[in-house]
């Protein structure tokens, strides 16, 4: 009897439950680390020397080197799923953190409302949901008018970074980028200084990490 064949999924259907002491957390501390969306192009934070976006943080392995090893940079970041949100903001106590603003739904939602105020001088995404099937492509996060509306908010001079570990995906990406960035960048398994879960699991599998910076 042949073994039975691995089934991938890609994409979450649905939220991790969190726990009830990531729960409490959340609830305690909510006030103080949470936005709303519509609070996103108010902020004013002069102190600080770049405001950051990263888009999908998922356990925030990213987001939180970044934040603690540029303290004079103002991250925030933007996750649709509780469990990633809960644990950031464990991650943030622990490493006592004031440099990072959180907002848990739907990046595309938030952001295409408003392509008038060049607020970031960096936007960052990587390893958005594939969605390799056909009939899901359309739930991809890298839509041409979602590129379009990244670059609305970026303040010129400034960069949009991605990475993704699927060749399709990347191709969509490299059309788009430049049609919309007058110059985008394309590196293959650049060394990075760190290696979140998903690098590491494409790197095992064999797949190529694509990275792009677009100005």
């Amino acid at each position: 009897m042949s073994p039975e064949k691995k089934k991938y999924f890609y994409g979450r259907r649905k939220g991790r439950k969190i726990s009830s002491t990531n729960s409490k957390l959340v609830n305690d501390f909510c006030h103080k680390f949470y936005l709303k969306e519509e609070q996103i192009f108010k902020l004013k934070y002069h102190e600080y020397k770049k405001n950051i976006l990263e888009i999908g943080f998922g356990d925030g392995e990213n987001l939180i080197s970044n934040a603690l090893n540029n303290l004079d940079s103002f991250y925030v970041g933007i996750e649709v799923y509780e469990a990633g949100v809960a644990k950031v903001l464990e991650l943030i106590k622990k490493n006592n953190l004031e440099n990072i603003f959180l907002i848990q739904g739907d990046a595309k939602a938030i952001l295409e409302k408003n392509t008038t105020i060049k607020f970031f001088d960096e936007v960052i995404i990587f390893f958005p949901d594939p969605w390799p099937k056909r009939r899901h492509k359309k739930r991809r996060l890298l839509s041409n008018n979602f590129l379009y509306s990244l670059k609305m908010i970026l303040k010129d001079k400034s960069v949009l970074k991605i990475k993704t570990d699927w060749d399709d995906y990347a191709q969509q990406i490299e059309n788009d980028l430049n049609q919309i960035f007058s110059n985008t960048k394309k590196h293959i398994n650049k060394k990075t200084d760190l290696f979140t879960k998903y690098e590491k699991t494409a790197i095992e599998e064999k797949r190529n990490i694509i990275y792009f910076e677009a100005y």
